[in-house]
């Protein structure tokens, strides 16, 4: 709240709730948060070499 400059949570005895800036406030909280999970997958897409693992599957005599 210090931070905001503004009342973000109304408490009383029985009831916690957002004030409408809290209300602001979460919405954009939750954005940056989306915003921060999306940067891996964008550095991903940017990869053109191939990676991860790959397995191979054959018969037990051809292994030997």
């Amino acid at each position: 709240q210090a931070m905001a400059g503004a009342r973000l949570l109304h408490r009383t005895t029985r009831k916690l709730g957002l004030t409408a800036p809290g209300q602001v406030t979460l919405l954009r909280c939750q954005q940056l948060i989306e915003l921060a999970d999306a940067v891996p997958l964008a550095a991903d897409t940017q990869i053109e070499e191939p990676r991860g693992m790959l397995r191979i599957a054959c018969s037990q005599s051809l292994a030997l």
